[in-house]
């Protein structure tokens, strides 16, 4: 359950219920009480909306902009994520580029921006 939520989201939970904490604190206290995440899902959000994985779809499939330059083109779209966010959907979809070389990508990269 405790995988289920950030450490900002819990915050933000007991903040409505009335009780006001730091970040520093609620982990010291989920340190104490023994509560542990499990590493592989540790930062991982659950509920990403099927939008912003579309849209992450969309620009990874049709542009060469890495994962931080797709996270701000979302933002100008609207769509708040991070580059981590971004890297994380785009690898549990199994969206990876290959590497072809240097030479090749700077011809790829050429190709695009006459297109565009």
């Amino acid at each position: 359950m405790i995988n289920d939520y950030t450490n900002l989201e819990i915050i933000e939970e007991l903040k409505i219920k009335g009780f006001n904490t730091s970040l520093t604190a609620l982990k010291y206290q989920l340190q104490d009480w023994g509560f542990r995440r499990q590493h592989r899902n540790r930062g991982v959000r659950i509920g990403v909306s099927e939008a912003l994985i579309s849209a992450i779809n969309d620009l990874f499939h049709h542009t060469l902009l890495n994962d931080a330059q797709i996270a701000a083109r979302l933002l100008e779209q609207g769509l708040q994520t991070t580059g981590r966010q971004v890297k994380t959907i785009r690898l549990k979809s199994g969206w990876q580029r290959r590497s072809a070389g240097a030479q090749r990508a700077a011809r790829t990269a050429q190709t695009f921006q006459q297109v565009e």
